[in-house]
């Protein structure tokens, strides 16, 4: 599967079913493979990763912005691992990159981006961090995700 954008009404609403499902938030699903935190201001992809990822047996948190991924954090606790878009508004992936290893040194990120240019080797500074370039397919996106975790 590809990821693909679509142009649509503004305030188009963009939340499904299994995101206000109680058993998806805040706390883990037993069996589920991990926790995993989507920042992305682009709600149709956010909501695109997010269901990619709970259809593959992860939990997921998202988040519209790296201030809101670290209130959700706040409120929810702690994730596997975190997918963030390089260049959002009011704070970008890498601000809320360094951060989340500020509290937690060894907690994994996939930074992704349109933009190949966004990707610095510092970013990959912590112990497991990862550039996957929009677009990307569902294969390479949860591969992304399952060597970052060191799954199998």
């Amino acid at each position: 599967m590809t990821v693909a954008f679509a142009v649509l009404e503004d305030g188009f609403d963009f939340r499904e079913p299994w995101m206000d499902s109680p058993a998806h938030e805040p706390e883990r699903t037993p069996g589920a493979l991990g926790r995993v935190l989507v920042v992305d201001d682009d709600a149709m992809l956010r909501t695109i990763l997010g269901r990619m990822l709970s259809e593959a047996g992860y939990d997921v948190v998202l988040a519209a912005d790296g201030l809101e991924a670290l209130a959700r954090l706040r409120e929810d606790g702690d994730v596997d691992l975190v997918v963030a878009d390089l260049r959002m508004p009011r704070m970008g992936g890498q601000a809320l990159g360094e951060q989340l290893r500020a509290r937690n040194p060894d907690l994994p990120v996939l930074y992704i981006s349109g933009y190949a240019v966004d990707w610095s080797p510092r970013l990959a500074d912590g112990p497991a961090s990862a550039f996957l370039q929009k677009p990307f397919d569902e294969e390479d996106f949860l591969r992304s995700i399952r060597a970052l975790l060191r799954e199998p």
